[in-house]
């Protein structure tokens, strides 16, 4: 893979990791 694909995969990706793990701590409760 291209580093270009990466960065957008990664700018992409990072957000949705970090509402994931939110709202699964939140079910955890």
């Amino acid at each position: 893979m291209a580093p270009g694909s990466v960065d957008w995969f990664t700018v992409l990706f990072s957000p949705l990791c970090i509402v994931l793990s939110d709202s699964l701590q939140r079910l955890m409760k």
